[in-house]
């Protein structure tokens, strides 16, 4: 009875020792607004000039509410834009996406494009959100400007000119929008005024309705069956979020076995069951 008493009063000292857990969900929900102040911040350059000083843009390109951060050092022909998403938590680095201290956008495909031009050599690279992380859905280069023989490429492959012009007419068809250099790097009032429109999708709720069960499984088989097939899940940043269940940034057969495990423990009538106890 001795040893109860002091396994009450102590887990009775654990509970006034620990924060009020009323507070997390708007701390936690306003987290990314303070790692991207203090991303900002860090990357100020200080520069003297307008085109010189540290800029950055906000946009919800991958569509959960949350947006991506791209900052940049300058205008500069070689500046590269650092791009950042938000993703289970914290923020995570993208990569550098170069084009005069511009990230162009590719709103028609929703794909981060990266390019680079130099002595008659033109090089860009497309990218597609997945798991929050990048995947490259495209390269294309060419020599054209350059002296004689010309190549053209198109995913390393090398294609007629006519073959290269038409594929790029069909993207230059495309809806883009540049990114990078909208606010100055001492301006905070977006990134604390910024309005997240959607919530983020709960742990292992794929199909966003108000329970993580075999549905949500499914989900995530059918979407990584996809991307095996198609290099995209067909499912939304914040659905893939939800889905990449143990956090490995990706979606397979790994987190629907834990989202059915899981289900199963709440079929059963285990009561207190979380998701993230299955998790290994």
């Amino acid at each position: 009875m001795k040893r109860i008493h002091k396994l009450i009063a102590a887990a009775l000292a654990l509970t006034m020792l620990t924060p009020m857990t009323a507070a997390l969900p708007a701390s936690a929900a306003d987290a990314w607004r303070t790692e991207y102040q203090r991303l900002v911040k860090s990357k100020d350059t200080g520069g003297k000039t307008d085109y010189e000083s540290t800029k950055y843009s906000l946009a919800d390109i991958v569509g959960d509410g949350i947006p991506e951060l791209m900052i940049s050092p300058s205008e500069l022909h070689i500046a590269d834009v650092e791009v950042y998403t938000w993703y289970q938590g914290k923020a995570v680095f993208l990569g550098q996406m170069q084009q005069s201290g511009e990230m162009l956008f590719d709103a028609t495909t929703g794909e981060l494009i990266s390019s680079c031009t130099s002595q008659g050599y033109t090089e860009s690279q497309h990218y597609a959100f997945y798991c929050g992380a990048l995947v490259q859905t495209l390269s294309l280069s060419d020599n054209n400007a350059a002296n004689p023989p010309h190549y053209y490429k198109i995913n390393g492959v090398d294609v007629s000119e006519s073959e290269y012009d038409k594929y790029n007419s069909m993207l230059n068809s495309h809806k883009y929008v540049r990114y990078g250099r909208d606010y100055a790097a001492s301006n905070m009032t977006p990134i604390q005024s910024f309005k997240v429109t959607n919530p983020v999708a709960e742990l292992g709720n794929v199909n966003q309705d108000k329970a993580v069960n075999a549905s949500d499984a499914a989900r995530i088989l059918i979407g990584a069956a996809s991307y095996g097939a198609t290099s995209r899940t067909g499912l939304s940043q914040a659905q893939e979020t939800a889905g990449d269940v143990n956090g490995d940034h990706r979606i397979n057969a790994s987190d629907a076995a834990i989202v059915l495990i899981y289900a199963a423990a709440v079929g059963s009538g285990k009561t207190g069951a979380r998701l993230q106890d299955y998790i290994r």
